[in-house]
């Protein structure tokens, strides 16, 4: 699963259901990033992933969307008090943030293959929102920039889900205004794997998703 799956709590409560609906069936979890969970899935290193690129199908792959949800801004939270319009006012528009330093995660060099991942969508919704986004230092992972967003050195856009995680020095505030890009989650896994295994575990959480209510 990519790092920032876990947050949102239908990836725990999914594979719970199926450990409990399927109790003979063992499960080995791996974290890493959306293209790299893509490349082992080609190379037969694992058998289905939870993943955040929005993706059209790859060659040999099928990909189902899940879920999405909300992208928020992640900042220091000195800096989140400075901004903050009136004290009931939590949201803030992404054009406000146009002379801001933001954190890069998860960015893909090169073409991108897999998709959108949450890099490319910041970059498109600050775009959207009439200015190019100033990154200072990146990371591979979202826990790495919640680090750097503490410790005062920008702010980041993160799937609301990851409020979840709290770390002193940092507020998370939602996104107003006509620019509010969302984060997708999906499943993905080699089309017409001949294990009934993988096939079974995508079916049902396709269909915990469909029934699943924040």
């Amino acid at each position: 699963m990519t790092p920032t799956a876990p947050f949102h709590p239908f990836v725990p409560r999914a594979i719970r259901s199926f450990r409990d609906a399927f109790p003979g069936i063992y499960l080995k979890l791996e974290e890493s990033i959306s293209n790299e969970l893509i490349e082992h899935l080609h190379r037969e290193q694992i058998d289905a992933a939870f993943i955040r690129v929005s993706v059209a199908e790859s060659e040999g792959l099928a990909v189902y969307p899940l879920l999405e949800e909300p992208l928020m801004v992640a900042m220091p939270t000195e800096r989140s008090r400075a901004l903050r319009e009136r004290k009931d006012d939590t949201g803030i528009s992404l054009k406000s943030l146009a002379g801001e330093t933001f954190i890069a995660y998860g960015r893909t060099y090169g073409p991108a293959p897999y998709g959108t991942s949450i890099h490319d969508a910041t970059i498109a919704a600050c775009r959207a929102a009439g200015f190019n986004p100033h990154f200072g230092q990146e990371v591979d992972r979202p826990a790495s920039a919640l680090n750097l967003v503490a410790a005062g050195l920008g702010m980041c856009l993160v799937p609301a889900s990851v409020q979840r995680m709290n770390l002193d020095g940092v507020e998370y505030r939602p996104l107003k205004g006509a620019v509010r890009p969302k984060a997708s989650l999906s499943i993905a896994a080699r089309r017409g794997d001949p294990s009934s295994v993988v096939r079974q575990f995508v079916k049902f959480v396709r269909a915990s998703a469909k029934g699943f209510h924040s």
